[in-house]
């Protein structure tokens, strides 16, 4: 490498410039910070009306236990008949459902998890899952309380149910074996826990985007994990000090 090549590494490294390496932080987000600052000691009141904004939003529209009980009765019709199919299917509640940023009115996603050997042999992988689910299709349609089932066959093969009756304000998506909505609903869970500020803040950025027309994975923009993996991200580096900590750090060896 040349003296001139290795002046431009050491200026873009002084510069703390980094180009075409994916993402990449905000280095005027100080300028933010120090905006932030001035808001809240020039208008101290402003800043306090906001944070009451955002918790009230987020108690309004919390789900509360009596909406998690009346989707854990559509949960548990929906498991009754996948075992018909499946004897070893269980039916698990993912997402916003149970991870505690989720909304009075939010759907709930479902992973359906079957033992490989109780699926289609001669089927591999994707084709495999789809089978599963135009089996799971049949029997869903027979459940008293479902309306509609529709097979979306996505990157991830799901099931779309609509409900009717007491449930007909519930949708639910179905997927066969994607295990890892299960455990990131577990991590998500825990950072909720421990600070309210995270899910109320992911609540609040989860309507923003719906409201924008920027909250359908289906039409190319963010699902609403991505948008709460975003909010995590800032509570954990961007704030100073840093308001959650990073558990895959604390509990290396759990």
């Amino acid at each position: 490498m040349s003296s001139i090549q290795v002046h431009d590494v050491d200026a873009a490294i002084e510069m703390e410039e980094i180009v075409n390496f994916g993402a990449y932080p905000e280095y005027n987000f100080n300028d933010v910070i120090k905006s932030i600052k001035k808001l809240k000691k020039n208008a101290p009141d402003i800043y306090e009306k906001t944070k009451d904004a955002i918790l009230n939003h987020y108690n309004i529209n919390l789900q509360d236990e009596r909406t998690l009980k009346w989707k854990e009765v559509a949960r548990h019709s929906l498991e009754l008949a996948c075992q018909s199919v499946f004897p070893s299917a269980k039916l698990y509640a993912v997402g916003s459902t149970m991870n505690g940023c989720g909304a009075y009115n939010s759907d709930i996603d479902i992973c359906v998890v079957v033992k490989e050997d109780e699926l289609n042999q001669v089927l591999d992988g994707r084709a495999r899952i789809v089978n599963a689910l135009q089996s799971l299709k049949r029997v869903i349609q027979r459940v008293p309380i479902t309306n509609r089932t529709i097979l979306i066959r996505a990157v991830v093969p799901i099931l779309q149910v609509s409900f009717k009756g007491d449930y007909e304000e519930l949708e639910a998506d179905i997927n066969i074996n994607n295990t890892a909505g299960i455990y990131n609903t577990h991590l998500i869970h825990h950072y909720s826990r421990q600070d309210e500020r995270f899910p109320a803040l992911c609540l609040l950025i989860k309507h923003f985007a719906l409201n924008a027309g920027i909250n359908s994975a289906q039409d190319g923009t963010f699902n609403s994990y991505s948008l709460i993996l975003l909010v995590l991200h800032y509570m954990q580096t961007a704030c100073q000090p840093p308001i959650l900590p990073i558990l895959q750090e604390i509990l290396l060896h759990c």
